[in-house]
């Protein structure tokens, strides 16, 4: 399960052991791929855009959690190295999807925005990863 679903009632907090928080990123960085999968693989309107609401709200949990845990370690631990341009880019990248996010909601399934919009996002995805 996702983590927007998944952890969805579970406080924020940095007490997440940093290896199985990191395993969980990568599971949830495949199953949000997967949902692109599946909306590629469905024909009716009303069922691409239930999909994409659960991928978007999938998301912004996962934003969500690797911007108050996952940054603040990364820049503890790079700061002052050659990565931390690293992790600037996974910010500039979440700028990106939320802006994208945003888009998403304001357009309908089937529409060229809207379909321009989430071809977008899944290769913003995938480059992050």
């Amino acid at each position: 399960s996702m983590l927007g679903g998944l952890h969805a009632g579970r406080p924020m907090s940095s007490s997440y052991d940093p290896h199985a928080f990191l395993e969980l990123l990568r599971d949830d960085h495949a199953q949000l791929l997967e949902r692109f999968a599946d909306h590629a693989q469905a024909t009716e309107p009303r069922v691409q855009q239930g999909i994409v609401d659960e991928l978007c709200k999938a998301l912004e949990v996962h934003l969500r959690l690797e911007d108050e845990l996952l940054h603040p370690l990364a820049e503890r631990l790079l700061q002052n190295t050659h990565a931390e341009p690293h992790a600037v880019r996974g910010e500039i990248e979440h700028d990106i999807v939320r802006n994208l996010l945003e888009r998403l909601r304001d357009a309908y399934a089937g529409e060229p925005t809207f379909i321009a919009t989430l071809g977008v996002l899944h290769a913003t995805l995938i480059s992050h990863v």
